[in-house]
């Protein structure tokens, strides 16, 4: 029969990805088919021509006085911390000096902001370079030897210029920085909570104090009760102990005759803010990391290096160290050995097909084109085979599980995403009606089940929660009009 159908450590990491050498490696995308045409633009003879309407005012990221000096005293303090052993960093107090060395420069934010806005029109011209000459070629050189070569200064290039490559770096760069000044207030939020969830634990942070009471009682229950190798769920009044503690979550609060998220959360726990700030860096960052993908593939050699009798910015910063300096080089590795079980028949990421070794670039590409304001969903299935036996008669039964999760970023950025805003909640007689009144004991003893017995169990189940539907055997979770999971049960 068928039955149908965690923003900071990202800002860390991505600062690493910025002031060291990155292994991402892409392959060619059915998308890149050829060059683009050269576009040469002015050459730069004098930075202090360059305004906040230029379009490549942010090279004045490097050389102005402010942003230079900024850049240098974040450097020098961030870079100790992620390359040391230490495991047990406090990331309060890194941010909060982080935010201590940004605030000594607050006529840098505006400038930060202008260099994003003004450039934002040469962001899908990826054939883009001009070179740096006279005074403003020894002006950048000073800043790029004071970020990176403090000890030996790199060769002075014959012809330096800025290339697309260049521009979304530097502009990455400055979003970076720039989310330090305005995450403050969602970054201390996020740290606050860690620090009570730590202090606290996992359950006293999230469950309410009647909640965490009950769960407890019945946990000492078993452990008074039942011996080791004595397995509980095989005793009648597990059951029936089980069946009480459900009705006293029920009654917490809400509607008595339904335990709902409501009964066992603290009312702010479930609530998140800062969506919208950790999705809009997201889209910025993993976008920017897919254009240098798509110019690396076009323009650049396996490790990373134009190979034009030109220096590029990102090339000068990376020429001593005579070594792979390709975004590509990782992300051309492919995703394999996930560790699924062989059950587990399909599971595609957006439109990548996980079990077909696809590459990391891959995802990076769904991720980019979805955020942020788009859905992804990912999908599985699960498929198993069971032989039971009726008398002589062999049954050969196989159940097939469609999961799908979809992520609906538009709506997850919506502040605050509440996933106490959900259809999740179970009637009080669901142990009583799905496993008291079925000797669901039995099963635990004789150690097996019939696939209709478990039919049976599921669909009393279904028809006891509100996210369930016996009829189609599937299951409908909404949280927040965010997060939606959807499951279907087929058995035949």
């Amino acid at each position: 029969m068928k039955k149908t159908n965690y923003i900071l450590i990202l800002f860390f990491l991505l600062l690493t990805l910025l002031s060291c050498t990155t292994k991402l490696n892409m392959s060619p995308d059915e998308e890149i088919l050829g060059k683009e045409p050269l576009i040469t633009l002015d050459s730069i003879n004098d930075l202090n021509s360059i305004n906040e309407e230029d379009s490549l005012y942010i090279i004045r990221l490097l050389t102005d006085e402010d942003t230079l000096n900024l850049l240098i005293e974040l450097k020098n303090y961030i870079d100790p911390i992620l390359n040391s052993n230490n495991k047990a960093i406090n990331w309060r107090l890194v941010y909060n000096k982080l935010f201590e060395i940004c605030n000594q420069y607050q006529e840098v934010k505006e400038k930060l902001n202008s260099m994003i806005n003004s450039s934002e029109k040469l962001i899908r011209k990826r054939g883009i370079q001009a070179e740096i000459v006279e005074t403003a070629k020894d002006d950048v050189l000073n800043s790029l030897n004071s970020l990176y070569y403090s000890d030996q200064v790199s060769e002075n290039p014959e012809i330096l210029i800025i290339d697309y490559r260049d521009l979304v770096y530097l502009r990455s760069l400055a979003k970076l920085v720039l989310s330090i000044y305005e995450g403050k207030d969602v970054i201390d939020n996020w740290l606050d909570t860690l620090k009570l969830i730590d202090l606290n634990g996992y359950r006293s942070y999230f469950l309410k104090e009647d909640t965490k009471n009950f769960l407890d009682d019945f946990n000492i229950y078993l452990e008074n009760t039942y011996s080791f190798n004595d397995y509980p769920w095989k005793h009648e009044e597990t059951w029936h102990r089980l069946d009480e503690m459900v009705r006293q979550l029920a009654r917490i609060s809400g509607d008595p005759g339904l335990v709902t998220t409501e009964d066992l959360f603290k009312e702010d726990t479930l609530k998140f803010e800062g969506t919208n700030f950790l999705i809009e860096n997201m889209d910025f960052i993993l976008e920017a990391c897919y254009e240098i993908y798509i110019f690396e593939s076009l323009y650049a050699d396996e490790e990373g290096w134009t190979n034009n009798n030109k220096t590029s910015l990102y090339e000068y910063a990376h020429l001593n160290e005579n070594k792979d300096i390709s975004i590509k080089t990782t992300l051309n590795t492919p995703i394999s050995d996930l560790g699924l079980p062989k059950e587990v028949v399909k599971l595609k990421f957006g439109r990548v097909d996980l079990l077909n070794n696809p590459k990391k670039a891959d995802l990076l590409k769904v991720i980019s084109e979805t955020l942020p304001t788009s859905k992804l969903e990912i999908t599985t299935t699960y498929s198993k085979e069971t032989i039971s036996r009726i008398g002589f008669i062999k049954i050969k039964t196989v159940t097939n599980i469609y999961g799908s999760v979809i992520l609906d970023f538009k709506e997850i950025s919506n502040e605050p995403l509440n996933l106490n805003n959900n259809n999740l909640a179970a009637k009080e007689a669901i142990i009583k009606e799905s496993f008291i009144e079925t000797k669901v004991w039995e099963y635990f003893e004789k150690g097996e089940i019939r696939s209709d017995e478990a039919e049976k169990i599921l669909k009393i189940i279904l028809r006891n929660i509100t996210f369930g539907n016996p009829n189609e055997y599937s299951i409908y979770i909404n949280l927040d009009e965010s997060i939606i999971i959807n499951i279907d049960i087929d058995v035949n």
